[in-house]
């Protein structure tokens, strides 16, 4: 039945009179803020009713934002039931794994299904039958520039399995834990990265849920981190799920994808340095990588939020599967290819050790910085940018390099000592950058000639992040140790104490020598101090 409002102006049919929410939302601020007369006498009260019967129709015929499926019949099969054995099959034929941690969140790939449907499977497999009332899901967006993170703050999304629901109140408290977080439905136009998740949750979740969409393109990690520190703090103490959307390393060959992939795969698994180790990692890699690479992850900046997110809530990152496409046999190309992972992270699960250098890693770091002195004394070439055959060796470090003569006693045998405080060069990269300015830019010392390179002895220590220490009485023999007031700090390596073991006079040596501070700054209050470690190898 169609009911209509009569006025001796305006005849208004709502079933008919629909509108975008958009619009309807300008109308309404116009009713209110101008169109309403004064609510005094009786006419004018008659009048205000009127308006507020009129609002009220209005708000009933706004219809919420619904997006439909924008790849079916692409990505996935456009029919429900062939989508549903689709899914179901891949579900049914992945790998199982014994997880006993609890699962916070998950990274999944979202191709088209017959490229990444087995991968993505592999998470879902894990998530069978689970209930979770939220689904937060943070992916890339391909198609509309976004500064913050793009989200819907009504409706929902439709697949041919069915409408899967926004869940209005939790986007609204994350909108109001970060402004970053916008109502943006044009940025879900022609979008895939959130829908191809959508059937195998609609599979495998044993209850009506509701979803968070965030679509992110900026690649500012600032940015990256407000909107993680949100995630965080907004998923405490909830019974939710996060669900992260994102292809791997695009166009590459098959053997440059894996290299790659598997090198940022690390930064997540390892993230010595934190979450903006893998912003730093992928930024080496794009500049050194070849042309065919656009880039290193699609979603980064949603990878990111998700990092600084799970930073926050105490997590480690456990790989279930790295694939390309180039691999999948009958459909990959391996001129032109693109990376898949699937991997979950776990609260409450053991962190994981921080690898060491293999012994040929350590081998072949020491070979790269010794060439560098020959090319670089003999000829003056510069080091090579390039991306190395070794994964570990173009990920970010820190590191010095310490040069001593052979022929000289210990004590006096140092020609030269520098390098980085923070992972500034890939590895490979840095051990040569810094044994030329050992050689050439130490103050101390003379520059090394090149007839005495043969007499040369080359110490490579490679240093774990920095962290601050109460006071002097923490300091354990054989740590790194940085301190300082102001501008004034000094470092002395963990093989300082080699030449000086007594405690005191270690940090009397780096007040007095190093910082040039006074021979006991390191008993005031004021100074800070800070602690490390750094694995060790020589020639």
């Amino acid at each position: 039945m169609t009911a209509s409002i009569r006025t001796s102006k305006i005849v208004l049919k709502p079933s008919c009179f629909v509108i975008p929410a958009k619009a309807g939302i300008q109308i309404l601020k116009f009713l209110l803020g101008a169109w309403i007369p004064p609510c005094g006498g009786m006419t004018q009260r008659r009048s205000c009713a009127i308006a507020l019967l009129l609002i009220l129709q209005l708000v009933k015929s706004i219809p919420a934002e619904t997006i439909p499926p924008q790849v079916a019949g692409g990505f996935y099969p456009a029919g429900a039931a062939e989508l549903k054995r689709t899914v179901e099959k891949y579900v049914r034929e992945a790998s199982t794994f014994t997880v006993q941690s609890e699962i916070v969140a998950a990274l999944v790939p979202h191709a088209g299904y017959a490229y990444s449907g087995k991968t993505a499977a592999l998470v879902y497999r894990i998530l069978q039958g689970r209930s979770y009332p939220t689904v937060i899901i943070i992916a890339t967006g391909h198609r509309h520039g976004v500064r913050g993170a793009a989200t819907i703050d009504s409706g929902g999304f439709a697949t041919p399995l069915g409408k899967v629901p926004i869940d209005e109140a939790a986007v609204k408290t994350l909108q109001k834990l970060t402004p970053l977080i916008e109502h943006l439905p044009q940025a879900y136009q022609r979008e895939h990265s959130i829908e191809v998740q959508l059937p195998f949750l609609q599979t495998v979740l044993k209850n009506q849920f509701k979803i968070v969409p965030l679509l992110m393109n900026n690649e500012d990690p600032k940015i990256a981190s407000q909107i993680g520190e949100a995630l965080a703090q907004f998923m405490k103490n909830k019974k939710m799920f996060l669900l992260v959307s994102s292809d791997l390393a695009h166009y590459p060959d098959t053997k440059i994808a894996r290299l790659v992939d598997s090198a940022t795969l690390k930064t997540i698994l390892e993230p010595e340095w934190g979450p903006a180790y893998l912003w730093q990692a992928s930024r080496f890699i794009m500049e050194r990588g070849p042309k065919e690479l656009v880039c290193t992850y699609c979603g980064e900046a949603a990878v990111l939020a998700a990092l600084y997110a799970m930073d926050k809530t105490g997590t480690r990152a456990q790989l279930l599967q790295y694939v390309n496409s180039g691999e999948l046999p009958g459909i990959g190309d391996t001129n032109r290819t693109v990376g898949y992972a699937s991997l979950l992270w776990l609260r409450g699960a053991k962190s994981r050790k921080q690898t060491s250098l293999t012994d040929q890693q350590k081998k072949e770091l020491l070979r790269l910085a010794r060439q560098a002195l020959l090319k670089k004394l003999n000829k003056g070439e510069e080091p090579e940018r390039k991306l190395w055959p070794d994964p570990e060796l173009n990920l970010p470090a820190s590191v010095f390099v310490t040069l001593r003569r052979k022929d000289q006693p210990h004590g006096a045998s140092l020609r030269g000592c520098i390098g980085s405080l923070l992972p500034d060069l890939p590895l490979a990269e840095a051990v040569q950058v810094y044994a030329i300015k050992s050689a050439l830019e130490d103050p101390r010392f003379q520059t090394v000639k090149p007839d005495e390179l043969t007499k040369i002895h080359i110490e490579i220590s490679k240093l774990t992040p920095f962290r601050k220490t109460p006071s002097h009485e923490a300091i354990k023999s054989g740590q790194g140790v940085l301190l300082g007031q102001g501008r004034n700090s000094g470092l002395f390596l963990p093989s300082v104490w080699e030449d000086i073991p007594a405690k005191e006079n270690f940090l009397g040596e780096l007040c007095q020598q190093k910082a040039r501070l006074p021979r006991d700054c390191w008993k005031d209050p004021k100074t800070e101090i800070q602690v490390f470690d750094a694995e060790k190898f020589e020639e």
